[in-house]
């Protein structure tokens, strides 16, 4: 079964999210990682048919507000296919130090 923090009860509204990353670390400042986020918002509105009415991403986290029928679900695939994909884009290019951190910071059951 999978964890989630997010308490979905009427899907007919609109949710306001917040996601932080690990120990507040600011990967979202590298350019490249900020457009992974980007790419995997709009595949999250094309492929999953979630609709995202705003968002922000900051340095450190990233606010949505989005609506769709199955948002937890949906939330939870962002999430964990931006995180792949960012840590991708460190091993590819280096960033051994943000790898490091991310490997000590990480919760045990990941």
């Amino acid at each position: 079964m999978s964890r989630s923090r997010y308490k979905i009860f009427e899907t007919e509204y609109p949710y306001f999210i917040t996601s932080i990353l690990v120990y507040g670390l600011p990967i979202f400042a590298n350019k490249a990682a900020a457009n992974i986020v980007l790419n995997s918002l709009k595949n999250l509105q094309n492929q999953r048919d979630v609709t995202i009415y705003a968002y922000v991403v900051m340095v450190k986290h990233i606010h949505l507000i989005a609506k769709s029928d199955s948002l937890v679900k949906d939330i939870s695939a962002l999430k964990s296919f931006t995180a792949r994909k960012i840590i991708d884009y460190l091993k590819e290019h280096g960033h051994t130090n943000w790898l490091r951190k991310l490997r000590e910071q990480k919760a045990d059951y990941k």
